[in-house]
């Protein structure tokens, strides 16, 4: 293996793995967790910037970890609310922080049964994140550690009907808000 620095022989995906399976790596694997922030205000851009330009996605994800000598890329991070805009929902773009939603998709839980995991699949912002992910996998895949980023179940549902309606509804209507967990879990799973 090729000598990758920081006192070790082994790649940096090798490292971060090797920690995963809790083994024991020559060192502690090093990466921003998420860090779609860091990368877009370390390349100098936006997530409006960019939010379809895979080229863009892909150059600056690869450069930015590179050059920061982190073994683990999470490309698609910041942009993980865009699954509420493709739903109907409203996203507000704040610089170089990640887009922040203003319009939740559903006003009343008993529309959930309106949301459609296949909506996503022409969304152009999330095609391009996943276009980036593949782009980027084949750049530096064999060195370092690929992610793609998502809310989990609970926060995309929190994020899909609101927050803090989400909580009242769980004490008032657990089995409603069952079926909007279920389907950020599909949504996540996919």
């Amino acid at each position: 293996m090729r000598k990758q620095g920081r006192g070790t022989d082994m790649k940096p995906k090798d490292v971060v793995m090797t920690a995963l399976k809790l083994g024991q790596p020559p060192r502690p694997p090093v990466w921003v967790w998420g860090g779609g922030m860091f990368a877009v205000a370390q390349a100098g851009t936006t997530f409006e910037a960019v939010k379809t330009d895979v080229k863009k996605m892909v150059d600056y994800n690869v450069e930015v970890y590179t050059r920061a000598g982190l073994d683990a890329v999470f490309v698609g991070s910041g942009f993980t609310s865009f699954p509420v805009e493709a739903m109907g929902g409203k996203l507000k773009y704040l610089g170089m922080e990640a887009p922040s939603v203003v319009e939740p998709a559903i006003r009343r839980l008993e529309d959930v049964e309106k949301l459609d995991v296949k909506k996503m699949e022409g969304h152009p912002v999330i095609n391009a994140v996943w276009e980036a992910a593949r782009q980027v996998q084949k750049k530096i895949g064999d060195e370092r550690l690929v992610c793609m980023v998502s809310w989990g179940p609970i926060s995309l549902a929190g994020r899909m009907f609101g927050v803090q309606e989400m909580m009242v509804e769980m004490i008032q209507s657990p089995e409603k808000v069952k079926k909007l967990v279920t389907f950020g879990a599909n949504y996540t799973h996919e």
